[in-house]
């Protein structure tokens, strides 16, 4: 009966692992496939609030929006609205113009903004200590798990260098204004940067 439920285990661990390791491998993706403003967040949630999202620069990004601009609107709908209400998805390409409504410097303002390829190489390079931890993490977890799945403290080990790339690299590459309107980047983040950051912890108690 103990054999048996260690071999039920076993895939659970492999597939819990997979699904945060995707979670990373879909956020690049989509950061490659959708247009970006060419911003981010601050690392604390409190960027957002009602008001709008304060937002900096990327790295090498070429953007109208400058540190610390807070963005109230797209195309003339509140940030707000795109986050609570149950609306229709914008849709753009990375060819598109977006209408933002700002605030800088105390006045709104109204900027066109062309949604842009991400700068994913400079924003990962920017963090290459963080990630390369990830990854050696990752590679002994892995190791140790395929020689001795069943030794105490394997499986953990595992799900905690999952969890910790599945966090980790979703909340590096963050998101954007338009990811409220988008509603798909904001959700990757959520998940990353909540669901499975609480399963990288629970993994490390253990």
């Amino acid at each position: 009966m103990r054999r048996h439920s260690v071999s039920l285990s076993q895939p659970v661990v492999i597939a819990a692992a997979g699904v945060m390791l995707a979670l990373a491998a879909v956020s690049v993706v989509y950061r490659l496939a959708a247009g970006s403003d060419g911003t981010r967040p601050g690392y604390v949630t409190t960027s957002l609030n009602q008001e709008g999202l304060e937002v900096a620069r990327l790295p090498e990004a070429d953007t109208p929006l400058a540190d610390g601009d807070l963005v109230v609107a797209i195309e003339g709908v509140p940030l707000e609205t795109w986050v609570l209400a149950d609306r229709q998805r914008h849709g753009v390409s990375t060819s598109d113009t977006v209408a933002y409504e700002i605030r800088r410097g105390g006045s709104d303002r109204e900027v066109a903004v062309p949604l842009r390829p991400y700068p994913l190489g400079a924003v990962l390079l920017e963090s290459w200590g963080t990630l390369a931890f990830c990854v050696a993490t990752l590679s002994v977890a892995s190791y140790v798990y395929a020689r001795r799945p069943r030794a105490p403290g394997s499986a953990p080990l595992l799900l905690l260098s999952s969890g910790l790339i599945g966090s980790t690299v979703p909340w590096l590459l963050g998101f954007q204004a338009i990811d409220l309107a988008r509603g798909t980047g904001f959700l990757l983040w959520l998940a990353g940067a909540f669901v499975v950051y609480a399963v990288f912890w629970s993994a490390s108690l253990h």
